[in-house]
């Protein structure tokens, strides 16, 4: 597991979850998200061996990410301006606590 230093979340007009990240290596399979409702930790797995761990969540996003499906992710590389990628993601909602 990776910890994401670096990334963003912006909510957009209509009440959408966007993730920004930066590129990462290894191809994209069947990405989705694992949120807990009660933390403000979300993971990441861009395939079954890749998880991205999305610490310390901003705690304004959290009731859109507790009524969410479904985000969107970018990945992006802020130096060159340039989106790498971007795709949907489901988002799991677990109990752990």
């Amino acid at each position: 597991m990776q910890h994401a230093r670096s990334y963003q979340v912006i909510i957009s007009a209509d009440d959408k979850i966007v993730f920004l990240i930066k590129p990462q290596e290894g191809k994209i399979q069947n990405p989705y998200i694992v949120y807990d409702d009660k933390s403000n930790h979300a993971f990441l797995y861009r395939h079954p061996r890749h998880v991205l761990l999305l610490d310390y969540l901003d705690s304004e996003v959290i009731p859109y990410l507790q009524k969410a499906n479904e985000a969107v992710v970018i990945e992006a590389d802020k130096e060159k301006d340039k989106v790498i990628c971007d795709y949907r993601v489901k988002i799991k909602h677990e109990k752990y606590s």
